[in-house]
């Protein structure tokens, strides 16, 4: 059903007003933080007897020949990509560069991208479709441990996430999705929080970029999917998590 126009011009007002949160109206001590609640977790549980998937991300410092400057000078959205399968050295340094752990302490933790009070609402899911050594599946990123726990392997994803992705994943070997848990910024910014989400989502698709750059892969950001399907495949209650940004990576086409 489209919106008319009235619908339309209130949603661009809603969304320019998380846009512009009002920070001199933010009691803190009506925050969750104010009122001593429980402090949400920095990284979602995960099963001990799963299936992981073991990365190098301590082992990845090497893999690039190109400084920041060439890659930032050279990259571009790419939707075009060869058949040849990424390795799991290359997953694994993508995954360094927008996921990494370095430290955690009581309700925060410091990772490769920078959130607004070292809160880190997204969690980051890869849909894995062509990498050496890895069978195909949706995985969630864990990175209290940099390894991957599969989340599922059954035959009909690549059908149903690519309808869910507006059948925009091309001929990828990775899709990268990054889910917001809202209650973990929230407890510090209540409304002011929903805009650094959103940057933080930025942030860890920008380092997606540089990363694949940096090993010659291509990259594109997808901001334009069916909600609600993407929602329901990755198995979130769209209440408390729900996908923000995704972006697909591969080997760059030969140019003929």
């Amino acid at each position: 059903m489209l919106y008319d126009k009235t619908k339309m011009n209130h949603l661009e007002k809603m969304g320019r007003n998380v846009l512009k949160a009002d920070w001199n109206c933010l009691d803190n001590a009506q925050t969750a933080r104010g009122l001593k609640l429980p402090l949400p977790e920095i990284e979602k549980s995960y099963p001990e007897d799963g299936v992981f998937v073991k990365l190098r991300l301590d082992d990845v410092s090497n893999l690039s020949q190109k400084n920041l400057y060439q890659c930032t000078t050279s990259r571009r959205s790419v939707r075009q990509y060869s058949d040849e399968a990424i390795g799991i050295d290359e997953l694994s340094y993508m995954l360094y560069q927008t996921g990494k752990l370095f430290k955690t302490g009581k309700g925060y933790s410091l990772r490769a991208i920078p959130t607004g009070g070292a809160k880190h609402s997204l969690e980051t899911y890869v849909y894995i479709r062509n990498v050496i050594g890895i069978q195909r599946g949706l995985y969630r990123f864990i990175p209290s441990l940099g390894d991957l726990l599969l989340i599922d392997d059954s035959a009909h994803l690549d059908h149903e996430i690519g309808v869910a992705m507006k059948n925009q994943m091309f001929n990828s070997a990775v899709v990268f999705f990054w889910s917001a848990i809202p209650k973990r910024a929230e407890y510090k910014y209540s409304y002011t929080a929903h805009k650094m989400i959103a940057i933080e989502a930025g942030h860890a698709c920008q380092n997606l970029y540089l990363g694949a750059e940096a090993l010659e892969l291509g990259c594109c950001a997808i901001a334009a999917y069916d909600q609600t399907a993407l929602d329901q495949v990755l198995g979130f209650n769209p209440e408390e998590e729900f996908v923000v940004y995704a972006a697909v990576v591969g080997k760059k086409a030969k140019k003929d």
